[in-house]
């Protein structure tokens, strides 16, 4: 399965020592993860605007993967040439 991570930042200082005020760094990140993008935002990440628009990117990614795909099954399993 591919997942993506969107994760708040309250500072911009390294990876693990920020937190978004509630989870710490180190136990929002997960190996794997086709995409991580650290937002400078409290723990209510959902409602910063770089976060919408990472959103966004995501399910755009998400629709060409799936008009391009020969079943609905590969289009879950398997990301997009080009996916950061």
């Amino acid at each position: 399965m591919t997942f993506h991570s969107i994760i708040g930042s309250r500072s911009p200082g390294g990876r693990d020592q920020t937190t978004d005020g509630v989870v710490p760094y180190s136990s929002a990140h997960f190996e794997g993860a086709l995409s991580e993008l650290l937002v400078r935002s409290d723990h209510g990440v959902q409602r910063d605007p770089e976060a919408i628009q990472e959103v966004r990117r995501i399910l755009h990614e998400h629709m060409a993967a799936a008009a391009t795909a020969t079943s609905p099954r590969a289009a879950l399993s398997s990301p997009p040439a080009g996916v950061r």
